[in-house]
């Protein structure tokens, strides 16, 4: 039954049929997941089901802007009892929290003065919190392999695509380079819109997150994101490379788009030309609930 219902809900990720197919196939997985436990999914054939589709459902609720049980430390933790944790599964950790702070702030929004500042000011701190947890990820990352796990690469030399030693490492980092992004935009966000909490001292990377630095990183992020297609769009990979790099895609889309405009160029460089490809490719409402104004 439950694995009826993932099937279900894989075939509504990737070929939507509509807004709301998704979010109910993503509940019954949910509510059929937690009948079970944790523990459930230590081994066999559940862990392998629990695995694959664990990521799907903590993307979901980026989506939603809710909170999922998947961020609680037992459903963390216990399923991989057994068998480690892959470089995504452990992203995912550091990761499946960020949902439920985009709630309490949507929250925040209807309740007293005093309560929002609070919700705010604890916001801050868990995206920075966040934040060091990823960096601290793809470090962990970066040391535990024997081999280059990203590196420029194209046809003709020049660096326009970045390709990778598989699949699983392409969709861990370009969700690591978007969970940062994320974090990044919200801390910049909420400093601006509460303009006490100035006075409280963040650094990212040594930098005012406001510096032209932290810009420039963030707007690098968002372009080996797009230039991740080209590896996510090999024949070999079906349908399911770039299906599985949608929310990546949209996060650098929208930095991209708000800094430097689909028609500008990063060194040569036009992020349009992604977004045409990927249109032309046939893979636009995998990838977008409405498609970018190409220019």
């Amino acid at each position: 039954m439950t694995a009826a219902v993932m099937c279900l809900y894989l075939s509504e990720v990737m070929i939507p049929s509509s807004h709301t197919g998704s979010a109910i196939h993503s509940k019954g997985i949910g509510d059929l997941i937690q009948l079970n436990g944790p523990q459930f999914y230590e081994s066999g054939i559940p862990h392998k089901l629990f695995a694959g589709f664990r990521p799907l459902l903590i993307l979901h609720a980026f989506d939603t802007r809710k909170s999922s049980f998947l961020s609680e430390d037992e459903w963390k933790n216990d399923p991989f009892r057994v068998f480690s944790k892959t470089p995504l599964q452990d992203l995912m950790n550091e990761a499946s929290g960020l949902p439920s702070l985009l709630e309490r702030l949507d929250g925040s929004k209807d309740g007293s003065i005093c309560d929002a500042r609070s919700v705010v000011q604890e916001a801050l701190s868990q995206f920075t919190y966040i934040l060091d947890n990823l960096d601290l990820w793809y470090q962990r990352t970066s040391s535990a392999s024997p081999e280059p796990i990203w590196w420029p690469a194209s046809e003709m030399g020049d660096g326009n695509y970045m390709w990778f030693p598989n699949i699983t490492m392409a969709n861990s980092l370009t969700h690591y380079w978007a969970f940062w992004i994320l974090c990044v935009t919200y801390i910049i966000k909420l400093r601006a819109e509460h303009p006490w909490l100035i006075d409280h001292i963040i650094e990212v990377d040594g930098e005012a997150p406001e510096s032209h630095q932290v810009s420039k990183k963030m707007m690098q992020m968002a372009k080996w994101i797009l230039q991740s297609v080209e590896f996510l769009m090999q024949d070999k990979m079906k349908f399911f490379g770039i299906a599985s790099a949608n929310f990546p895609i949209q996060t650098a889309c929208d930095v991209l788009e708000a800094k430097v405009g689909t028609s500008a160029s990063m060194g040569g460089w036009k992020y349009g030309r992604v977004i045409d490809k990927i249109i032309q490719s046939g893979y636009a409402d995998v990838v977008w609930p409405t498609i970018p104004a190409v220019v």
